[in-house]
């Protein structure tokens, strides 16, 4: 894909059309397409000059690229541009104010979410994990998940941002089983905070003594879930054990849970 930084504003036939909140590792911009009128988001990162640097980060994204799951993030071009920057480029998953995180839901809904919606945004999160795990040739994983780089869909659906770039981009190894149980580990700690609307710290003070009337289930899953020595072993397991599959709960209440919250959010024709 031809790019052009001569003008700030463009990447090849994409129009940078506002700065979004940056992550770690990139700059993000809402972009849009200047034939489809589709809208992107545009990541920039910082320039490799070095013909080594440039070739990990191709390296790093087009294995990831070829990662395809609902629940994962889709890169749909990337490209090391005329300044030496590495450039990808996603659909854009947010609303006129920006990109919706996670935790920017679960703060929107006054620091909690109800069960039924926990159980499903964690689905999502298990499952993207799923397909990551059993991609061959991927490489790292993406280590300690963050409740800001979950990103959620005007459909409610919830999305990893980026899996696994971070750790590819600096080398890492391919994943063991620690390496992996780790991670479902971090997805047990954001479900701990959308359910209490407080952060996993060890020690860890029991869901019951915080929410009221929880299910008994989730209690045990996150007991099994935390511990280091005896916790999932496969992100499977782990969507094996959730409440939503441990009782009879009807499909409609299940489906519809995040997405019924996100019906408030309004969607500008310019950004559809």
């Amino acid at each position: 894909m031809k790019s052009d930084e001569s003008d700030k504003l463009r990447f090849g036939p994409y129009e940078l059309v506002r700065e979004l909140v940056p992550t770690p590792l990139a700059e993000r911009w809402l972009a849009l397409h200047e034939r489809d009128h589709s809208s992107h988001v545009v990541y920039r990162f910082p320039a490799r000059h070095e013909r080594g640097g440039q070739r990990r980060f191709l390296s790093a994204v087009e294995g990831l690229a070829a990662l395809h799951d609902s629940h994962l993030l889709e890169i749909e071009q990337f490209s090391i541009c005329a300044a030496g920057r590495g450039v990808l480029v996603t659909p854009f998953t947010g609303n006129h104010d920006g990109l919706v995180t996670l935790g920017t839901l679960v703060d929107l809904k006054g620091g909690r979410m109800s069960s039924h919606e926990a159980d499903r945004a964690i689905t999502h999160i298990l499952e993207g994990l799923v397909t990551a795990h059993a991609a061959p040739g991927v490489g790292a994983c993406h280590g300690v998940l963050s409740i800001e780089e979950i990103l959620v869909d005007r459909h409610g659906r919830v999305l990893i941002e980026l899996y696994g770039l971070a750790s590819r981009l600096r080398g890492a190894e391919a994943p063991g089983r620690e390496a992996a149980r780790d991670e479902i580990r971090s997805v047990a700690a954001i479900a701990y905070r959308l359910l209490t609307g407080l952060p996993a710290t060890d020690p860890l003070i029991s869901m019951s003594r915080l929410v009221k009337g929880l299910n008994p289930q989730w209690l045990a899953w996150m007991d099994r879930a935390m511990n280091a020595a005896e916790g999932f072993a496969t992100a499977a397991q782990a969507i094996e054990e959730l409440p939503s599959n441990s009782r009879d709960v009807p499909d409609d209440e299940a489906r519809g849970a995040v997405r019924t919250v996100l019906s408030k959010f309004r969607w500008p024709s310019r950004l559809k």
